[in-house]
């Protein structure tokens, strides 16, 4: 069975809240999912070609990534690894009044995740703070619904080699 490992990167809280909040969610549909709260290149290397990634974080008003993301984006761009087989999405949280910078980190994470070889599953879920008073309301859709599929896209293709 397939598993969902979320990436969280957090400045406030709200994006840790939101995929704590779609972490129960997965549980209660019986999705094994795991939370990194400090993903480090390892880990992502790790994440078999069955599984999915969903990253969630939120952006400083510089449009820079959280403190718990950071050490993954420098090991990312020192080892420039072949990230052929994963396959990802990626929500991110921002305030649209800092301009240029809305949503710049997690945009930035997700071209070089694509520039790698993952395989982006959907344009990235852009939420704007002003808003959107709760992430998680959009958060919770999106991310059972890449679950949902990517879980239906698992037991076709199980179904066929059958």
């Amino acid at each position: 069975m397939s598993k969902v490992h979320l990436f969280v990167g957090s400045v406030d809280g709200a994006a840790e809240y939101a995929s704590t909040s779609l972490h129960a969610a997965f549980n209660n549909q019986g999705v094994h999912a795991c939370i990194y709260r400090r993903p480090s290149i390892e880990d992502l290397l790790a994440i078999p070609p069955t599984d999915t990634l969903l990253i969630i974080t939120s952006t400083t008003g510089r449009g820079e990534l959280p403190l718990g993301l950071r050490p993954l984006w420098r090991s990312l761009d020192d080892t420039k690894p072949a990230l052929t087989g994963l396959r990802y999405a990626t929500a991110v949280l921002g305030d649209r009044s800092y301009g240029k910078n809305y949503c710049l980190g997690g945009l930035r994470l997700d071209s070089v995740l694509l520039a790698f070889g993952a395989t982006r599953l959907q344009a990235p879920l852009l939420i704007d703070a002003e808003q959107t008073n709760n992430p998680e309301d959009v958060i919770m859709p999106w991310g059972l619904d890449i679950a949902t599929q990517q879980n239906s896209t698992a037991k076709r293709a199980q179904q066929g080699n059958h």
